[in-house]
Formats: structure tokens, sequence, C-alpha cells
């Protein structure tokens, strides 16, 4: 005689969801009854949808008859077990004849946070305590179900348990089939999209100028990135340009404030999504494929130093120079070309790196633009003033219509990406002003006072970019500021949003974050705290 095996849980009580607990809160202690599976939880009367969930579950989809049942003292947590005798498979890689089944009431891949509150945890313990029943044994059933290994019992999947009925059977197996051929289709039009992507990415590789890469590099390295943190591990140096003096003094004052020891380096990815994203995200996915956990590269790649990072064991932020052949394959030819190339340009000695290529505009272009061509504009200021952790400050971005979850890209033009120290630290603050705003305080930038004049790295305090749309191509404009430029700046800004409240009370918090040359207005109540 067949005899049916002890009864084991679907899941531990750290696999079980999170929402169950929540859904038994709301029911009261007398709502607790036992749970009779043979009522059917979805009325195939009441439309289509059946064979389209089947499909997008990747579901087994069968005829079976109910030969034998085991729900004696079955909970939710324990379900019953069920043997059913296969009689027709209409999708999947079920076999006909003999099938052990569990009677889950849950789906699939459900999980409790683990952060539940006594009450919650108590409540979900009294929901997946509740008894349940199994089918009747002799019943003949469509069902959908999965296998999650191929050593464990089938599962019937909750929603779908339904009487056999031909005019069901046949509505939910060719709903099920075509939503199969459109996934198909679906996926398809999704790889050959891949392929051609990934042809035109190689192109764009093929055709780099891989001198003005070089120029645009403060340091040029072979190594492989790890997938996750996208740590750089540097297998060769090709190039490293003298750090600039005053990010030198901040970075070693942050430094030492952190205790880091040696911080490692990473790869920063900017702006749009290209080439280089794509890359790193196939190398990444292949090695995580493998058994041995591979790291994928190595890689030459061609970066632009950034400000360190006192997060974590700390690290230097690299950030790609170009979207597109920022980070070849190293292969031995490019990786001689390249070596030539940084000889070349090395006969005079270290380079200023190139700014990315949507850098260079002239703040008056900017300045000389009609009012319906400001909305795109954005102008950041970013502190530069040389100090350690605690002098940090928040970068401010002003524009039209700007919300508080923007997050506009814009470049670090100059040499200050290795200033760049309260930018990255701190999430930017911004202000949302009227298109007169940013017309006049663009103007007002353009024409003032120390305009072209080459500062000293030490009387920098402060970066502004403006950034927009000029002739249909996204560019941007910098200058620094020194104490008198900054003090002009906010000056203007203040009176052009005099009439607003709003921007004003944040630019008087901008004043207030940046501090002296600048303060807010007498009378602001958040002055002194």
């Amino acid at each position: 005689m067949w005899r049916l095996p002890v009864l084991r849980p679907i899941a531990s009580p750290a696999r079980l969801a999170c929402w169950f607990a929540l859904v038994a809160t709301t029911l009261a202690p007398g709502a607790m009854h036992a749970i009779d599976t043979r009522l059917y939880p979805i009325d195939p009367s009441k439309g289509d949808g059946i064979g389209e969930y089947v499909s997008e579950a990747n579901l087994d989809l069968i005829v079976a008859r109910v030969v034998a049942v085991s729900d004696r003292g079955a909970t939710i947590a324990h379900p019953p077990l069920v043997m059913l005798d296969v009689e027709r498979v209409l999708r999947g890689h079920v076999h006909l004849g003999r099938l052990r089944a569990l009677w889950v009431m849950e789906d699939r891949n459900v999980f409790r946070c683990g952060n539940e509150t006594k009450g919650e945890q108590e409540a979900a313990d009294r929901y997946y305590a509740q008894r349940v029943h199994g089918p009747r044994v002799g019943a003949r059933m469509l069902l959908a179900g999965w296998r999650s290994e191929p050593d464990t019992f089938w599962s019937a999947d909750p929603s779908v348990r339904f009487p056999d009925s031909e005019e069901l059977r046949l509505r939910i197996a060719r709903e099920a089939q075509r939503a199969d051929i459109q996934r198909e289709r679906t996926a398809f039009r999704r790889r050959q999209q891949q392929i051609a992507q990934e042809a035109t990415d190689e192109r764009g590789r093929r055709a780099a100028d891989l001198r003005a890469l070089v120029r645009r590099s403060t340091d040029i390295v072979i190594g492989q990135v790890r997938p996750g943190s996208r740590e750089l591990l540097v297998i060769a140096s090709l190039y490293e340009a003298p750090r600039n003096p005053v990010a030198a003094r901040i970075n070693s004052a942050i430094e030492h404030d952190f205790h880091s020891g040696t911080p490692g380096q990473r790869l920063v990815l900017e702006g749009a999504e290209g080439a280089v994203a794509r890359l790193l995200a196939a190398r990444e996915a292949a090695a995580s494929a493998r058994p041995d956990s591979t790291i994928p590269g190595p890689y030459i790649c061609f970066l632009r130093r950034c400000a360190f990072v006192p997060y974590e064991s700390g690290y230097y932020p690299m950030a790609i120079v170009d979207a597109t052949a920022g980070a070849l394959p190293a292969d031995s030819a490019v990786v001689r070309v390249v070596r030539g190339i940084v000889a070349r340009e090395s006969r005079h000695g270290p380079w200023a790196p190139l700014p990315p290529t949507e850098c260079g505009a002239s703040m008056k272009r900017f300045s000389a633009l009609d009012d319906s061509a400001l909305d795109n504009i954005r102008v950041r200021i970013m502190y530069a003033r040389p100090g350690g952790y605690a002098e940090r400050r928040q970068s401010f971005v002003f524009g039209v219509g700007l919300s508080d979850q923007d997050e506009s890209f814009i470049p670090f033009c100059g040499v200050c990406r290795e200033r760049a120290w309260s930018d990255q630290l701190m999430s930017r603050y911004p202000v949302s002003v009227q298109r007169g705003v940013i017309g006049a305080w663009v103007r007002t930038l353009a024409d003032l006072p120390d305009a072209g004049v080459v500062m000293s790295p030490d009387s920098v305090v402060a970066i502004v970019t403006v950034r927009g749309q000029l002739g249909g191509t996204m560019r941007s404009a910098e200058r620094e500021l020194s104490d008198l430029g900054l003090a002009h700046d906010a000056e203007a800004l203040t009176r052009f949003v005099e009439n607003d409240t709003v921007a004003a009370w944040r630019v008087n918090y901008w004043k207030y974050s940046f501090g002296s040359p600048i303060a807010p207005q007498a009378g602001w109540h958040l002055m002194g705290q």
C-alpha cells in the first residue's frame, strides 16, 4: 500500500512573508478559521487572464485526478500533501502518471522581513497555524504549478485550481500559448536589439580617438573591475598626472580625519548610460555565471581622478572620461598604441587634462539665450574652499521648475574634479526659480568683475557651472569664484528672488550654508542655528 511521507514545511519562519503578517493583523482572532482549499480562488467565468498569468509566471499546466490526500493536521505553513495522476500536460515539463504535490496556500519566493513587532509576529504565527484541507479524492482538476528543484515536490499554485472542463481547458491553454508566443517574440526583438547595440558599441570602441582619451585623463591604468562595488584592481599604471595641490591638501586632511590607511579606487560612470556601462554589465553577468567567480577584465581605463570619499574603508572615485570608449578590453595591440601615445605626450612633462567634450562653452552664449530656452538651464554652485571633512558644504543647483528629487547630471569641467569633495560627500540642494531669475543671474555671472582672470588655487572659494542646450547640443560653461566674485554673485541673486518667498528662503539657506564672505539677510529665521 502506498504511504504518504511525513509532512514538511514549504518554508522556514525566516522565509515567510512580511505582508502575511500585515494581513493577519487585520483579522480578528474570531475570524481565524479552517480554510477549505477546495474553494477556487479565481472565478474563471469573470473573464480571461488566467492563461496570461500561467505564461507570465512560467507555470506548468496539467489535467490531473486526485488519487490520495494527506491533510491531517495540515496548516498554511505545513500544507496538505496530495498524490495526483497526471492525465494531460498542457504546458511545462511534468510527466504523465503519478505526481506528488504540495497543496500550497501562498505564492513562491515570499519572505518575511524579520523586523516585525511582537504583535505582528504573533498574528503571523496564528495565520500560518490555520488549518487547511486538501482537495476531494477522485476530483479531476485543471491545475497550474511549479517545481523549485528537480527533487522537490510539485507545488500546486493556489490561484489556478479548477474542476476540469473542456471549454475552460481550451480557453486557458490557448491563452497561455498566445502569451508564450508573444513573450518569445518580445524576447527575440530584445535579443536583436541587444546584438545591434553591441555591434554599435564595438564600432564606437574601434573608432575611438585614443590620443584624445589620453589627453583627457589624469590616470590611465590596466586593471580589473570587481563586480558590485566596481573596485578597480590596478595591474599596471600607464600614466598618473600630478595631483592638484589644493585638492591634495583637502584629500590629505579628510584621510587624516578618517584614519583610512591606504585607500583603493573605484570606477564611476557619470551621465547617460553608454557603451562602457553595457560592457561592464555584460562581463559582470558572464563572470557571475561561472563557478570560479572570475573578476572581469582586464580593461585599459582612461580616468579622471575625483576627491577622496571617506565612506566604508575609504576610496578614490575614478570617473570614466568617455561613456563610449573610456574603458576598453586591454588587448595587446591597444595597450602598445596607448603606451606610445603616453610616451610622446609626456616628452614635455605632464599635461593638463582636457575637459569633457561638452565643456568650454562661453557664459556669454548662455546669457544671450531667449526666454524660451532658459527652462532647460541648470546652474550648480559648489563649495571649494580648502578644509577638512567637517568643513564640507552642500552644492546648490538652481533651475526652472526643479523638484526636491532633482538629480540633474552636471559635469565638472576643470581640474576641480579633484576638488569636488563637498559635492561628492553631500547631496545637492535644489532651488527652483523663475525663468527671468535664471536669465538675469546667468548675465550677472557672465559680467562678473573678475571674469576671465586666472586665480591662484588658494583663492578659489566656489565653482559655478552652467549647463544647457546651445544650438541643439548640450554644453557647459564653468568658472571659479573668489571671495569678491561669490559675494557679488550672491548679492545679485538675492535681488532677483526677492519677490519669490520660497526661492528667497532657499537662497538665504545657500548663503547660510556657505558662510563667509556671504551671509543670509537680517531676520532670516535660521540665522545662527
